[in-house]
């Protein structure tokens, strides 16, 4: 196999299974795509006064979106068609996942800080 092959085909979205006893169930929290995860950087630039409502739940819906599967199949659990009925959910459990989806992506202010240093 070539190089080439050897990267595209690569599994490099590991998956972490989360509970949340609050919906009875176990979720598979993976890392985003590079194309969700500039969706959701855009999302999150906002305007000079900040995000709105609506921007923030798009924010928090294409993520949950991009990053929740099932720990099983690793299929996706939602689609966007969802994000609205997701918004209607717990906002304590969404943004644990939520944190949990940014961490796994490599978006926490750690990690940039990280990024940042000399090797």
């Amino acid at each position: 196999m070539d190089l080439r092959a050897t990267i595209l085909g690569s599994a490099d979205t590991p998956v972490d299974v989360v509970d949340v006893p609050e919906w009875g169930v176990k979720v598979g929290v993976k890392s985003m795509s590079a194309a969700a995860r500039s969706t959701v950087m855009e999302l999150a630039q906002g305007s000079t006064e900040g995000l709105n409502a609506t921007q923030v739940q798009a924010m928090w819906g294409e993520t949950l979106v991009a990053c929740l599967v099932d720990p099983d199949t690793q299929q996706p659990i939602f689609t966007a068609d969802d994000m609205d009925a997701l918004m209607d959910k717990s906002a304590a459990v969404i943004e644990r996942l939520w944190q949990q989806c940014f961490t796994n992506s490599g978006m926490t202010e750690e990690a940039a800080g990280e990024a940042g240093k000399d090797s």
